[in-house]
């Protein structure tokens, strides 16, 4: 099938009700990129959160090779402490500095700050003051922010007017639920932007947080990977279901061998394998788990994998089983790889995945929907790869980078 055609036309051949059609549309009729438009004099104090993995991490270096490419000078705070001689060497090869937040902080105080705080008033106050003698050193001229956690760096939002907050993860938990309002409105700078990765996350942000109390607002950003890339397909051995995510409680990683164990006892023997490439603090207990099934052999927890697009090249199917997701970009790598997606209804996975055109969206928990989503794919080739070419479609129609660049650009023009 033609990659140009339209994602209503996919909709038509692919989705008799209409599924495609209730995705919102990612911007408006003119999304050509205007090469023209720079960055030029901006000096940009940019508080990020990420690990040394994740799509949070993958983002910022997009972002941060866009502020290269379009001329403006970044100053980059880190909650990132450890040693990390590949952002160091991004950094250096783009002439932007990093700072880890402690740095920053001992200008204003002898105490050991490792992190930023969300909830103390007495922490936050120092943050900002501290942050506003930084912008201050560093002659910056504009604020942005980039973190996962929601509230976190909102001390730096006070450097400059008009601040971007791009926010990875949404409030969510009892906390955010009966403090957000109460504790965090207050502390939202006025003209703030919120950029979120879904519509899901949009709502959540406006309902937790009294925006209006500040003037500020939430626009939806959808997430890229880059551009669309081909399969490898691996002949004459088992079909691969592929994760690549942090093996932590909410990624549901029990489930994730259960239902591989089940699916593989109602396969031919060593006709598919599991594996799940990531790291996170039940990688051990999720190994000893996988380890008692009888089907043991067959699923795999090789830890990190540093370049992960080879092992996606090789996928036939990709499963994302969160109980709490946001704007999934292992997801999205998926799609762009043409592999058909099977994700629990979690928060904005359903705006990426569309049941029945490029995967299938199962109930968080629901052990027998899982399972049957993924024997339908592994036993249906032709399934497979008209719901691959459709993850490719619709992937280039809402993901392509030039879509988000454009819309990332056009904002900060806009706003800052």
């Amino acid at each position: 099938m033609s990659s140009r055609r339209t994602l209503e036309n996919v909709g038509k051949l692919r989705s008799p009700r209409g599924l495609v059609s209730k995705l919102p549309k990612p911007g408006g009729k003119n999304l050509n990129l205007r090469r023209n438009l720079r960055l030029d004099g901006m000096h940009i104090l940019l508080a990020a959160e990420y690990l040394h993995f994740g799509g949070t991490r993958d983002y910022l270096v997009s972002l941060l090779d866009l502020y290269a490419r379009h001329g403006a000078r970044v100053t980059l705070v880190t909650t990132f402490l450890q040693r990390d001689p590949v952002m160091e060497n991004f950094a250096q090869a783009r002439a932007f500095t990093i700072k880890k937040f402690p740095e920053i902080m001992s200008d204003v105080s002898s105490g050991q700050y490792s992190s930023p705080t969300v909830w103390s008033r007495s922490r936050w106050d120092l943050e900002r003051r501290a942050f506003r003698q930084f912008a201050r050193d560093v002659d910056s001229t504009h604020t942005v922010i980039s973190v996962g956690t929601p509230g976190m760096f909102l001390s730096a939002a006070w450097t400059h007017p008009n601040p971007i907050v791009i926010a990875h993860g949404y409030p969510h938990g009892l906390r955010q639920r009966f403090l957000g309002r109460r504790l965090l409105s207050p502390r939202i700078p006025t003209c703030t932007t919120f950029v979120s990765l879904s519509e899901f996350e949009t709502r959540c942000i406006t309902r937790a947080w009294n925006l209006k109390f500040s003037n500020s607002g939430v626009e939806t950003v959808l997430s890229t990977d880059g551009g669309l890339r081909t399969k490898h397909p691996r002949v004459d051995k088992p079909l691969r279901v592929l994760t690549a995510s942090l093996v932590e409680p909410y990624k549901q990683p029990r489930f994730w061998i259960d239902v591989a164990d089940e699916v593989i006892q109602r396969m031919p023997p060593n006709s598919v394998e599991f594996i799940w490439f990531g790291e996170g603090s039940l990688l051990s207990k999720s190994r000893k788990y996988a380890e008692r099934k009888t089907n043991s052999q067959n699923v795999h927890f090789p830890g990190l994998s540093r370049k992960p697009d080879p092992e996606f090249a090789q996928a036939d199917i990709y499963l994302q089983f969160s109980s709490i997701e946001n704007m999934s970009l292992s997801v999205l790598k998926a799609q762009k790889f043409g592999i058909p997606c099977v994700v629990s209804d979690a928060g904005g996975l359903p705006e990426i995945v569309i049941n029945g055109v490029n995967g299938s969206v199962v109930p968080k928990g629901d052990r027998s929907a899982a399972v049957e989503a993924i024997l339908r794919l592994l036993q249906d080739g032709a399934l497979r790869k008209m719901q691959g070419e459709s993850a490719q479609e619709i992937y280039a129609e809402r993901h392509d980078p030039s879509i988000w660049e454009e819309k990332i650009l056009e904002l900060h023009e806009r706003r800052i």
